[in-house]
């Protein structure tokens, strides 16, 4: 449907957000800037987009609202879930996935010049085969060819993220270049999220202030894999218990309209405005407050690119 976002529905639009397809139209590049403005003013530096083919990526709007709001923004690469794939991504071969993965990160995307910085959000869903195993394993080979981080949207399971990391892993990927997305989604099991901590990637909890409402329900599953802010922020205790508070990211997955505060949303602002000080106040320290909102983004996105001459087909 195309029901419009007004006042009178925003309540009933905000419990069924993924059916409404007006919702989903992030296109209004002015308001665009507006919004990330507040995430400047409260002290934020970076913004990763992970818009990928298919799905609306602009470079050129991206880089006009880098200049407009003074932030970083990082440019996503590669290809979203089936449903989002464009026209003849399909029959594309891993080889051209390949070439044009690592030309948008070399080279550009198209004319415009501007370069991804991020290869993702690559979007699986189970089962893993065809066109999205080609560009998974597509992706991996860019990652290796051009040093490029890789962002995963893994199945909304207990077993998915962890099948994604076998498959990158077996392509000969380092696991410090992978970063693994939706966890308080995607594993629901503590045994299961033990697993994919141990494999080495990053683990990213990146939908705060986004699922908080009990009465929210995304593709059917109900809330059996959604946690809210609390859950999240355990979850992240958990996991720095385990040692592995080095490889832990946060973010806010804005991504629909009523994500934006304009529309009753949390914002940009919400990790640094909100969550930063109640993880403080649930005991976690400054450092790794500091850890998990500067230093581990920075190491996860940090790349240098090749000094010689790569290969793009």
């Amino acid at each position: 449907m195309d029901t419009p976002i007004t006042i009178d529905r925003l309540g009933w639009i905000h419990r069924r957000k993924y059916v409404n397809r007006e919702v989903l139209r992030l296109h209004d590049e002015r308001l665009a800037a507006a919004e990330a403005r507040e995430f400047a003013l409260a002290g934020g530096g970076t913004i990763v987009d992970v818009t990928s083919r298919g799905i609306g990526r602009d470079p050129l709007a991206l880089a006009r609202v880098s200049r407009a709001t003074g932030l970083n923004v990082v440019m996503g690469a590669s290809y979203y879930v089936p449903k989002a794939h464009p026209p003849g991504t399909a029959a594309k071969t891993e080889d051209e996935l390949f070439a044009e993965t690592v030309s948008d990160v070399l080279c550009g995307v198209g004319d415009t010049g501007v370069r991804a910085g991020v290869i993702g959000e690559v979007g699986t869903v189970a089962p893993i085969e065809g066109a999205q195993l080609r560009i998974l394993r597509a992706a991996a080979a860019a990652s290796i060819e051009t040093g490029c981080p890789v962002t995963v949207h893994p199945p909304l399971n207990d077993t998915g993220a962890i099948e994604v990391m076998r498959i990158l892993l077996d392509e000969g990927m380092a696991p410090s270049a992978v970063i693994m997305g939706h966890l308080g989604m995607a594993m629901a099991d503590p045994a299961a999220l033990a697993e994919l901590a141990s494999t080495g990637c990053y683990l990213q909890y990146d939908h705060f202030g986004g699922f908080e409402d009990t009465t929210f329900h995304y593709s059917g599953t109900g809330n059996t894999l959604s946690q809210n802010d609390d859950d999240r922020m355990a979850s992240l205790e958990a996991l720095a218990d385990m040692g592995v508070g080095d490889r832990l990211l946060v973010s806010h997955d804005v991504c629909i309209q009523v994500h934006l505060a304009s529309l009753g949303g949390k914002g940009y602002a919400h990790m640094l405005s909100s969550i930063a000080p109640r993880m403080r106040r649930r005991g976690f320290g400054d450092d790794m407050v500091e850890a998990i909102l500067v230093r581990n983004p920075a190491r996860a996105l940090t790349f240098r690119e090749p000094a010689e001459d790569v290969r793009v087909g």
